[in-house]
């Protein structure tokens, strides 16, 4: 039942975009589909389940089509720094990052400068986990961070203070990654 429920709601927010002359979403709804997704979320047990894999591709889709906005992203941000569980499938705490990772590999104009530094000091809380899933959506999300803000002539400055956290090896495999996630776009 859930996985047609998704399906639906997939069909609903396209159909919603293509038709003419139809309010789009408002901001009530698509809060509401959000925290549904994350609710989801919480209960999946593991990466291969047809529900995360269909949550993955609405979420996609979302972010293609600009639902998610600086309040999502610090909605996200609170939720990794405030209800990470270090037992049991950590799937929405992956699902999270690999959510800012897909956000911020599209245009970031709407972040607030600010959100970066928060992006980064969260990203630092899982880069050095047991959880391998964690350190490599981490590393995803910090190399997305890192191009956006040597691409920002007014954020270059602000790397090596925002990066000194990590240590050596780990700012050259983010540097790494961000080179060539510039190379793919």
């Amino acid at each position: 039942m859930a996985s047609k429920s998704i399906v639906l709601i997939d069909c609903i927010i396209l159909l919603n975009k293509e038709m003419d002359g139809v309010s789009p979403f408002l901001s009530s709804i698509f809060r509401e589909i959000w925290m549904e997704i994350i609710a989801m979320i919480s209960k999946l047990l593991d990466y291969s389940n047809e529900v995360y894999v269909l949550l993955q591709e609405l979420r996609d889709l979302l972010v293609n089509l600009q639902f998610f906005n600086s309040k999502y992203v610090a909605s996200i941000l609170s939720i990794l720094a405030t209800q990470t569980q270090e037992v049991g499938p950590r799937m929405k705490e992956t699902f999270l990052m690999e959510t800012l990772a897909t956000i911020l590999s599209r245009d970031c104009s709407f972040l607030k400068r600010h959100q970066f530094p928060e992006i980064v000091q969260t990203m630092l809380l899982f880069i050095e986990s047991d959880c391998v899933e964690w350190r490599h959506v981490s590393c995803l999300v910090l190399a997305n961070v890192l191009r956006h803000m040597k691409e920002a002539a007014d954020y270059a400055a602000d790397v090596d203070e925002q990066f000194s956290s990590l240590s050596e090896r780990q700012f050259h495999l983010v540097s790494l990654l961000a080179s060539r996630q510039t190379e793919d776009a």
